[in-house]
């Protein structure tokens, strides 16, 4: 979390804001559908452009930015806010309620990543406290502790 954005030690509570990239255009918008028979153009209201950029960081999975960007036709903009914006927003402020003790301390932990990689993750997000340490680095302190303790052992 930016140094800028984290609330006060006195804070009751904290704000949380969402930025939606959108343009509007007064344009044409035409979408192609490719097929195994060829390609099929259609008129469409509105498309999500997704961006990958790099950024800086320190980790090398923190150097890359996915970023998207709505982009949507002058005639359909009073529709759009109203089925995809504000569901959106509304969804986003239940679950931003439901994990706000993650959103505060900026942390938080989903368990069984590499089995259920992409289901589930909401669900399955707690709080990160030392119960929620993943079993491999218990393990390997564990390891590490008896291999200390066995060293500083009286020889006879």
């Amino acid at each position: 979390m930016k140094k800028t954005e984290i609330p006060p030690t006195t804070a009751y509570y904290f704000d949380c804001n969402v930025v939606i990239g959108v343009g509007v255009i007064d344009a044409p918008m035409i979408s192609v559908k490719v097929t195994d028979d060829g390609t099929e153009l259609e008129m469409t209201p509105w498309v999500r452009v997704i961006r990958h950029q790099p950024c800086e960081g320190e980790h090398k999975h923190d150097r890359k930015q996915v970023l998207a960007v709505d982009i949507v036709h002058k005639d359909y903009f009073e529709a759009y806010v109203k089925t995809k914006v504000l569901p959106f927003a509304e969804n986003f402020a239940q679950l931003a309620l439901k994990h706000a003790h993650v959103l505060a301390d900026g942390k938080g932990f989903v368990p069984r990543m590499g089995a259920e990689s992409w289901t589930g993750i909401e669900a399955r997000l707690q709080r990160c406290s030392l119960s929620t340490k993943p079993k491999r680095v218990t393990a390997v302190v564990k390891n590490l502790c008896k291999a200390l303790a066995k060293d500083q052992k009286p020889s006879k």
